[in-house]
């Protein structure tokens, strides 16, 4: 049987986010709200308003991310496999270039065009 919750209003969904945003922990909103902050994490993340730990990652080195968007260009226009890890100063392995391109294309919605033959 699957658990019940209570269903937020929008007004306060919107009020735990805007103390979220504001730098606020979830101490100080249950406080303010009084509500546990375990309803209040729930809540937001069943709204879509806070991420959860899958979807926070890492920071984003946006060095490497030029690096990535470059090679992902070259690769799509036809350049093979050495020539883009020569192009963006890649020193890893090939696969691990495919691995990194696979992950960065399906955040930005390009995927590789060619694999990584061993």
């Amino acid at each position: 049987m699957p658990r019940a919750y209570r269903q937020w209003s929008f007004p306060e969904l919107r009020r735990a986010h805007e103390l979220r945003a504001a730098g606020k922990t979830f101490a100080d909103i249950e406080q303010a709200m009084g509500r546990s902050r375990d309803s209040i994490r729930s809540a937001l993340v069943r709204a879509g308003l806070l991420p959860t730990a899958g979807q926070r990652g890492r920071p984003i080195d946006w060095g490497r991310e030029a690096q990535l968007r470059r090679a992902l260009t070259l690769l799509n226009d036809g350049a093979s496999y050495p020539e883009v890890m020569s192009a963006v100063g890649w020193t890893a392995s090939k696969p691990a270039l495919w691995q990194a391109l696979r992950l960065y294309g399906r955040r930005v919605g390009i995927e590789p065009r060619r694999r990584v033959t061993r």
